[in-house]
């Protein structure tokens, strides 16, 4: 309200974009194009209308590495505010796999699960490994034989099936997303906009 630091300025009153100009402080001619200082936001980047692109004096959303955070990408930075605002359509994925081998990494997928921001299951397809199945972790992924046998398709059937469903425009979140999106040759922009990984963004450091 009227006690807001900063300036409430009507959308009339923005200036015209096209007779903006910028002057640059000369730069050697070797010199790497100047970053953004992160202090301001630019505000015609988010509306796609930036003309300065590298050399513009403002931030474009790149945020540099913390203690508790990655450095980001102006495009990521972009697509993850669209995600708090609810632009972004988000969707939950899981895939529980089964043993076909004595090592950790001898693993095949054996069900995939999709759901959406309400919660609303999207796809819930099991699948059959094309390896001999040493275990199937009843325990921990509540998958049998019986039920594999009975319900379980091909995996490139199920993949279709989720490329189907899944938008290219959503993001894709889940705990060590990145290895289930590797299990399904999922990828980041292609298949979603954006991969999520919930391990990291709830990582706590024991120090």
């Amino acid at each position: 309200g009227a006690h807001c630091p900063f300036a409430h300025i009507k959308a009339e009153e923005l200036p015209d974009v096209s007779k903006l100009e910028v002057k640059e402080e000369p730069q050697a001619p070797d010199s790497p194009p100047r970053r953004p200082s992160g202090v301001a936001i630019c505000r015609f980047f988010a509306q796609g209308l930036c003309r300065n692109g590298a050399n513009c004096r403002f931030s474009h959303g790149e945020t540099k590495q913390t203690a508790t955070g990655p450095a980001l990408s102006a495009e990521t930075s972009l697509l993850l505010r669209r995600l708090e605002t609810g632009e972004l359509p988000m969707y939950a994925l899981d895939v529980e796999c089964v043993a076909t081998g004595k090592t950790h990494n001898d693993r095949a997928v054996a069900q995939i699960g999709l759901v959406d921001a309400y919660g609303r299951c999207v796809l819930n397809v099991y699948v059959k490994p094309k390896k001999e199945v040493v275990s199937y972790l009843t325990p921990l992924t509540g998958l049998t034989a019986a039920l594999i046998d009975e319900r379980g398709v091909p995996l490139e059937e199920a993949i279709r099936v989720l490329r189907s469903r899944l938008p290219s425009s959503a993001a894709l979140v889940g705990t060590n997303i990145g290895q289930d999106a590797k299990w399904l040759g999922l990828t980041a922009p292609g298949d979603c906009a954006l991969l999520v990984d919930l391990a990291a963004l709830f990582r706590a450091w024991d120090g």
